[in-house]
């Protein structure tokens, strides 16, 4: 349940929409808060909305979690292209 939250989450950012990813992530979160990728994601759609610093401190929560050698990309604002 939680790994379709996710999924549903990353549908949800590719179009743009912020809030409703954000509520799908913290769902999947309150189901299983030790996935690295739950927090990762959260942490993008908080930046995209504007919410730098909330980011950032989710961000940190995900590398935390992730595994050893497992590489965390920076958050970055998706291309309007």
């Amino acid at each position: 349940m939680a790994e379709t939250l996710w999924e549903y989450s990353e549908i949800a950012l590719e179009e743009n929409r912020y809030a409703e990813a954000t509520e799908l992530l913290k769902r999947a979160i309150n189901i299983d808060d030790e996935e690295y990728r739950f927090y990762y994601t959260l942490a993008r759609s908080q930046y995209y909305q504007g919410k730098t610093q909330l980011a950032l401190d989710t961000l940190e929560r995900a590398r935390e979690l992730a595994p050893p050698g497992t590489e965390i990309e920076p958050l970055e604002v998706p291309d309007e292209t």
